[in-house]
């Protein structure tokens, strides 16, 4: 028989589940531990490259001897650093072009996978936002959505202004 103030409760569920948390109250964290990994595919988000592609076999050159010499540095002091690259030059001379025949070029020195973001600043679509961009390449790397803070720029901390 139950005391007055005592709560009857029951610990049961149905079907099958790898984890179940059932709780009254929770107050920190939750985590689950288990030797289950998940692996997913890497992201391979280059699109297609031009079927001609002419007259840049210097650029390539030095993009190739920048990725060696980053990856021998890397190797060298044994790290695992990203090394974040950025071709520039004026509207319509092939940065582009260039950019995805190289990368296809050197794909396989990539196995975690590539990402690529067309952030429409040139043309009659509407540019990407940071967020827009951010959301892709998290959802590419299988990582949740969640909501981002509007105006918040990811990455930065706020300034103060003296």
């Amino acid at each position: 028989m139950q005391e007055p103030n005592e709560r009857h409760v029951e610990n049961e569920f149905s079907g099958e589940a790898d984890a179940v948390v059932q709780a009254g109250a929770v107050h920190g964290g939750v985590h689950f531990h288990s030797g289950r990994t998940f692996s997913f595919p890497p992201p391979r988000q280059l699109p297609g490259g031009t079927a001609k592609f002419v007259n840049r076999e210097a650029s390539l050159r030095q993009l190739d001897a920048l990725l060696a010499s980053l990856s021998d540095e890397a190797a060298d002091k044994g790290s695992s650093t990203a090394i974040i690259s950025a071709v520039a030059g004026a509207p319509g001379v092939g940065k582009t072009a260039l950019a995805l025949h190289w990368a296809h070029r050197v794909r396989d020195q990539f196995p975690d996978g590539d990402l690529y973001i067309d952030m429409h600043g040139y043309g009659s679509e509407p540019s990407l936002t940071e967020e827009q961009a951010l959301d892709s390449f998290l959802r590419a790397l299988s990582v949740q959505p969640c909501p981002l803070t509007r105006g918040r720029r990811v990455g930065r901390q706020p300034t103060e202004h003296r």
